[in-house]
């Protein structure tokens, strides 16, 4: 296929076209072509991710990173002083965090308390009616570290995608509440 052809072909996917021109995408239509641009995206990174655990030795920095930005989208939740963000801060020390997987210290333990933490945190700084999404969650996760098939390569992504979905939640409704907060 030309470069020519496939402008064209996306540029149907994006306008439709009737004998008189062009008429835009309806709002539905645009919602779901985002939707399946976000799976795609997430299906990209998935995959990525899941190349960097693969190889050897695993991609250390890039799993420092990813749990400093968990780390950090977990604390930017709580005001800076208060008990709660100490705690984060000290329980997910991203220096030990480091150094444990670089030296092959971090265990199927460790990686269970991580996951059980940073869900707890989520169900202790979201809203209630979402614990049980939050539950099945980390259930997943679970499920799959006890499948007797768990590897890094299948753990630290599903982990990954699923502890974000979870603080997303957190963070959609706090925006929903700030939201109704200023209309009133």
């Amino acid at each position: 296929m030309n470069v020519e052809n496939k402008m064209l072909q996306h540029y149907r996917t994006v306008y439709k076209m009737d004998e008189h021109g062009l008429e835009t995408l309806s709002q539905e239509e645009l919602e779901e072509i985002r939707e399946e641009v976000k799976a795609t995206c997430r299906r990209a990174f998935v995959d990525s991710l899941t190349e960097m655990m693969v190889s050897d030795p695993p991609a250390y920095d890039w799993i420092v990173k990813l749990y400093g930005e968990i780390r950090g989208r977990l604390i930017a939740l709580v005001r800076e002083g208060s008990a709660l963000r100490n705690e984060i801060e000290d329980s997910m020390d991203t220096d030990l965090f480091s150094q444990m997987i670089r030296n092959d210290a971090f265990k199927p333990d460790d990686l269970h308390k991580l996951v059980s933490y940073t869900f707890t945190k989520c169900k202790e700084l979201g809203s209630p009616a979402r614990d049980n999404e939050t539950d099945q969650k980390m259930q997943e996760i679970i499920e799959v570290m006890q499948s007797g098939t768990a590897s890094f390569a299948t753990v630290v992504p599903l982990y990954t995608v699923n502890i974000n979905h979870c603080i997303d939640m957190v963070y959609e409704d706090l925006h929903q509440l700030l939201s109704t907060q200023k209309r009133e």
